[in-house]
């Protein structure tokens, strides 16, 4: 029974030093961390192909083509519109029903490219 009381007493006190301790002594030196890498930037989906029956999108290296559902809402820039407003090289995102096909669509402009000079570059 000693030999218990020990042993749950070392227990408590091993969870009482390691809980006090700031978490800093237990992180990463941070001298001889390695610089991190500047954020990849944003993939959006964007659409590649448009016609009134189907569409195309576009991410990365991959395209998926859905055929559009006669029911299908569509949203241009947050308002209601025909699948004609919807034109090549919009972000999308397009909702599916249970057959695959696109029951909802929705499309925005792309922003313009940003002219702003990198850092370092230009004066």
């Amino acid at each position: 029974m000693n030999t218990m009381l020990k042993y749950l007493a070392a227990i408590a006190l091993v969870i009482g030093i390691a809980s006090a301790t700031p978490q800093s002594v237990f992180a990463a030196n941070k001298k001889g961390a390695s610089k991190k890498l500047p954020p990849e930037p944003p993939n959006h989906t964007t659409v590649s192909a448009i016609s009134s029956s189907s569409i195309t999108t576009a991410r990365k290296n991959a395209s998926k083509t859905y055929v559009i559902d006669k029911y299908a809402t569509i949203r241009v820039n947050g308002n209601t519109a025909p699948i004609s407003a919807v034109q090549v090289g919009m972000r999308v995102m397009v909702g599916t029903n249970s057959k695959g096909e696109a029951s909802s669509i929705a499309a925005s402009a792309a922003p313009a490219p940003d002219k702003t000079p990198a850092k370092g570059k230009g004066k």
